[in-house]
């Protein structure tokens, strides 16, 4: 009888092995062309990308040279602002030179100081923002 019981477990074990070598050889058969398929679609992109990308980069390059080739662009139509003093066009919302109420109501020193870094100088040095 124990004869009997081990024939069994070793038929069981020669035919669990047997369905696993077929499994694993048909997975193999049906997935080492899907990846084949899969790695082609992949190397495809990748050189389309490729391409699309020394397309833009000549593209660029083109645009460079051809931009370096143009004469500056020097545009005649810009004036420079003129600074106003105050009693010009009698405005009171801009800061005087004489310690008149400036922008938000500080008292400071001329506008020319205040337009540097926007902040307002006292005549001691110091500025508040």
């Amino acid at each position: 009888m124990e004869i009997d019981s081990k024939i069994k477990a070793y038929r069981f074990v020669g035919y669990a092995a047997v369905c696993f070598s077929t499994v694993s050889i048909v997975s193999i058969c049906i997935m080492l062309p899907m990846l084949y398929n899969y790695m082609g679609t992949i190397k495809q992109h990748a050189h389309a990308d490729l391409e699309h990308c020394k397309a833009q980069i000549k593209d660029t390059w083109t645009e460079v040279y051809h931009m370096g080739a143009q004469p500056l662009n020097t545009n005649h139509t810009r004036v420079a602002r003129q600074a106003s003093q105050p009693g010009d066009d009698g405005e009171k919302g801009k800061a005087g030179c004489d310690g008149e109420a400036g922008v938000g109501g500080e008292k400071g020193m001329c506008p020319k100081y205040c337009a540097l870094d926007g902040g307002v100088f006292f005549e001691d040095g110091t500025t508040r923002r």
